[in-house]
Formats: C-alpha cells, structure tokens, sequence
C-alpha cells in the first residue's frame, strides 16, 4: 500500500525543482510505506502549501542516481548525509496556495520538521483534490 505525505522544502530548492535543475528530492527519513506523492510545503519566507510531487520509490545509496541534475555528484559520490533519492516524476501547482495561518486555523495543520502521513488531515486532503492544480512537468 502506498501513502503520501507532506514534507516541508526551503523556497530556494522549490525553484530549483519547478525550473528542473533539482529532479530529486533527498532524505533520510525511513517511512512505514512506500510513499508515491509529496505535498510540498514551503518554508520559511514563503509559509504556504505550494505543489504536489508525484515520486518513484527511492534510490537508497549506494545506488547511483541519473546524472541529470544539480545533486547527482554529490550523492553518488557518497558526498551528503542523504541516503535516499527520490526521482520528482511530475510536479503541479497550487494555483492559489494555502498559507499556513489557514492551514492552522482550517485544518490544525503544522508545517512538518521531517514528514507527515496526509491521512492526518483528510479535509485539507479534500480541498486541495478540488483545487485547480497547474500541471508544471
């Protein structure tokens, strides 16, 4: 069984993701299930939920990622403490993100310091599947 979770990304690297210089997503975090989507936050200046990160299964070092992006040396040359390396397959939008007060005041959300299970919140879950999405790749 699959799950998909919420995970908190600084704004620089979101850029990077969106622009296509960062094509994988690494972590450390060792999950129950697989995971098969990401709800991105993003921190701090930003403070909103801002996209959705559909991934493939991670890449568990020393496992060699494709060499198509800004994080590829570094990680397979063992050169980060990050062991996994999950491949951003499609990546959308919000078209009107969420900013965390109404993600606290709506939804009792808290911005995740590794990840969350998005079966925590089924209605924020509910209102962002009735969201219009922006499909960027």
């Amino acid at each position: 069984m699959y799950k998909d979770i919420f995970i908190s990304i600084h704004p620089k690297y979101t850029k990077k993701i969106e622009f296509k210089e960062k094509r994988y997503e690494l972590r450390n975090f060792n999950t129950k299930y697989p995971i098969k989507r990401f709800y991105i936050y993003e921190s701090m200046p930003v403070c909103k939920l801002t996209y959705i990160a559909n991934v493939e299964l991670p890449i568990i070092f020393p496992n060699k990622i494709k060499n198509s992006c800004i994080e590829s040396e570094r990680f397979n040359n063992g050169e980060t403490h990050y062991k996994k390396a999950y491949e951003i397959k499609d990546l959308y939008k919000i078209e009107e993100p969420i900013p965390l007060h109404k993600l606290k005041e709506d939804y009792q959300f808290n911005a995740p310091q590794s990840y969350t299970y998005s079966e925590k919140y089924p209605d924020l879950i509910n209102k962002i599947s009735n969201m219009k999405l922006i499909k960027i790749f």
